[in-house]
């Protein structure tokens, strides 16, 4: 849609999302969704493409190799 605001709100919105994961992690200890879920991996690219002053079409192909532990 070439919408980069509303990308990077979203991006935002996503990250937001991981770091509440992030807490219920660190809280419950299991197997359970949170556990196996790779929140570092793709919180570290959330951010690396929030920090890019342009968001691209290519940008969202990157997310498809971040894959569950």
């Amino acid at each position: 849609m070439q919408k980069s605001h509303a990308a990077a709100r979203l991006l935002s919105d996503a990250l937001g999302e991981l770091n509440a994961l992030r807490q219920r992690k660190s809280i419950a200890a299991g197997d359970g969704f949170a556990d196996g879920f790779p929140i570092e991996r793709l919180a570290a690219l959330l951010s690396a493409k929030l920090a890019r002053p342009l968001l691209g079409k290519a940008d969202w192909v990157a997310f498809g190799a971040v894959s569950r532990t």
